[in-house]
């Protein structure tokens, strides 16, 4: 009564007919408003402005905070001025004449006082975490975080008071008196005693600061709801039959929810209540800003088993309209996974190709009379009904049949098709997949194997191949010597040096390199380990042969004679890099020695040959040049033997040409 009193002498100081003005608001949707008391709510009229995040009123002075500025408008609402501002939330708060407003911004934290004139930045700072402001006087602040009340000196930011309170307020004013509201609500001054209340469910009330009472605000007009079928828009009453359907089946209602107002509207709320056969299956989010003459759709959906009418009452905001709708005789097709709504789907899932997959359907009459199946069909390879039953079946009350869908697929790929049962369609759906590539097994001709050979290697599968494919075989070489980084002849004979490419067939045992079953590879001249990795489908086999450390390997051993010299060449390799001693017995054309052993230490010149090519291998080519004293063509053949850290190696009577 106190309310509507105090409205009732504003009107008649006014010497207007009328709805008396209480103040201005900020309402769910951004926009401000002013706000006018008539018996039982209060009522707001078209928006003076949008997109306002933090608002406040005195009587002399209304302060808007938007993302990007701060509005300041006189007491009839007309625009002042704008200032640039911080984007982020911000606190306003009034002085007690409601000339002078404080605003705290967050992101900074800074403080700005506003006048008719000017909003003047303050050289303060203040704290964090505040949630409301206030003007005290022109030189003092009153501010006030989720834990404390703060009195701020402004000319120098000096604290003069701290007070600890127990719950964060929405406001405080300026003689520190604090509006403290239930959690998820939010509030701004709308005028001088009054608050504007945002509550957690998104409506709006104004509340005297003084008692706490509250009234409903109300800033949305009327809206209307319409049934849509995809083309046309039907206007709903306040009964709506939605029609009868087969049990079972699941059936999606469209509803638009339509502004034909001059202004915006809060879709506030939207509620079923009834029977759980509907249930809303799509909304807009609430609150919902609803344009002027625009809409936003709802859907609902419905389903039964039972033959039964089935009603619920849909309330948007302030519209309801009760909705019926109608379970008639039908077969219910049950599934593994229950009951087949039509224009379901049956999921085969994932199987092998060349397997099957069967789903066993009961069609069943739920019904208290006989009901007639008359038809059947299945369509698109390769599902099929195998044994359908004999049609037309006459099922009694409670009566039923089975009927088996199989899905056997020759090749992979994704399945679709349709069952049919007396005008009813139900999808089907599968997966078939390929069997997997088999495990592959390297066979390089053994686990160790000598230098300088080529080697044929074959990939053998453990099993027949179920599918054609790809895959590749690749080697590395570890050599056993430190002075060894490589061996650039450790490699494949054809194709990449040290990769190669195979291809499966399906029914294959063993894979293809090209138009063979098998790849040469030659082991070079260091010793190592050669490591083979066959990646084939989900697998990646490893193999390793070794190249054992081995004496110096002769390839070729000649001796020739020039006037006064015999040289002789040596072409072989050291697959141990420690080559060492060299020695030479020379002999006359009759078999007889001539002279003794001559011996060379050619440890220091093999180490600097290996070294200056760590990857070049083991191979060498060595020429010893002889003088000799009198007739060279006497000389008939000279014994090599070479010696590394593994043995000797010789080769006797090398003829002297």
């Amino acid at each position: 009564m106190r309310l509507y009193t105090f409205l009732l002498l504003a009107a008649t100081a006014s010497a207007q007919i009328r709805a008396p003005q209480v103040g201005l608001a900020r309402f769910g949707d951004g926009s401000v408003r002013r706000v006018a008391g008539v018996t039982g709510s209060m009522v707001s009229s078209q928006p003076l402005m949008d997109g306002v995040v933090r608002f406040a009123a005195s009587d002399r002075l209304s302060v808007a905070k938007t993302p990007e500025s701060v509005r300041v408008f006189d007491a009839r609402g007309s625009l002042l001025f704008e200032s640039d501002a911080p984007s982020g939330p911000a606190a306003i708060g009034f002085s007690r004449d409601g000339m002078q407003a404080l605003v705290y911004f967050a992101n900074g934290p800074a403080l700005a006082r506003c006048s008719r004139f000017e909003c003047e930045a303050l050289d303060v700072v203040p704290p964090k975490d505040v949630r409301a402001v206030s003007l005290a006087s022109r030189g003092v602040a009153i501010l006030a975080t989720g834990s404390e009340l703060i009195r701020l000196r402004l000319n120098d930011g000096a604290t003069l008071g701290r007070l600890k309170l127990d719950s964060a307020p929405a406001l405080v004013d300026p003689s520190g008196n604090l509006t403290v509201l239930p959690e998820g609500a939010d509030a701004d001054w709308m005028a001088p005693g009054w608050v504007c209340v945002h509550h957690a469910d998104g409506h709006s009330s104004a509340m005297r600061s003084s008692t706490r009472e509250m009234t409903a605000l109300s800033a949305d007009p009327e809206i209307e709801l319409f049934l849509f079928d995809g083309k046309t828009e039907q206007p709903v009453g306040p009964v709506l039959d939605l029609g009868s359907y087969p049990a079972g089946d699941a059936q999606q209602f469209r509803f638009r929810i339509r502004n034909h107002n001059a202004g915006a509207v809060t879709v506030r709320s939207i509620q079923l209540a009834g029977a759980e056969a509907f249930s809303i299956s799509s909304s807009p989010p609430l609150p919902y800003i609803l344009a002027q003459q625009n809409f936003v759709e709802l859907r609902l959906s419905f389903a039964g088993n039972d033959l039964a009418t089935y009603s619920t009452t849909l309330a948007v905001n302030s519209a309801d309209v009760l909705l019926r709708a109608t379970i008639d005789a039908a077969p219910v097709v049950i599934a593994p996974g229950g009951v087949l709504s039509g224009g379901g789907s049956l999921d085969f899932g994932r199987i092998l190709r060349r397997t099957s997959a069967t789903r066993q359907l009961i069609v069943s009459n739920s019904g208290s009379g006989p009901l007639t199946i008359s038809s059947i069909v299945v369509s698109g390879d390769p599902f099929t009904i195998p044994n359908p039953p004999s049609l037309p079946k006459i099922l009694t009350a409670g009566g039923a049949v089975s009927v088996d869908v199989v899905f056997q697929p020759t090749q992979s790929g994704d399945y679709t098709g349709s069952l049919t049962i007396d005008g009813r369609m139900f999808s089907l759906t599968a997966l078939a997949f390929d069997p997997p590539l088999p495990h592959p097994v390297i066979d390089a001709g053994g686990t160790s194997l000598a230098s300088a050979k080529q080697q044929a290697l074959v990939v053998r599968l453990d099993s027949a191949s179920g599918v054609s494919g790809t895959g590749t075989l690749k080697m590395d070489f570890q050599p056993a010597s430190s002075s060894a980084t490589g061996d650039a002849a450790v490699r494949f004979l054809s194709g990449g040096a040290r990769i190669q490419s195979f291809q499966v067939a399906e029914g294959d045992t063993t894979v293809s390199f090209g138009a063979g079953k098998q790849v040469l590879f030659q082991t070079g001249t260091t010793a190592g380990t050669i490591v083979f990795t066959v990646d084939l489908g989900s697998y990646s086999e490893p193999a390793q042969v070794q190249i054992a450390p081995a004496a110096v390997a002769f390839d070729s051993v000649t001796a020739g004679q020039t006037p006064g010299q015999i040289t002789v060449s040596i072409s072989g390799f050291d697959n141990s890099r420690t080559a060492g001693s060299l020695s030479f017995q020379f002999y006359n054309k009759a078999g007889g020695a001539v002279g003794g052993l001559l011996s060379a230490d050619v440890v220091p010149d093999f180490k600097q040959f290996f070294t200056a090519a760590p990857d070049a291998g083991g191979a060498f080519l060595l020429r010893a040049s002889f003088p000799v004293t009198g007739a060279a063509t006497a000389i008939g053949s000279v014994d090599v033997r070479m010696a590394n850290g593994i043995g000797v190696t010789h080769l006797d009577r090398v003829a002297v040409n």
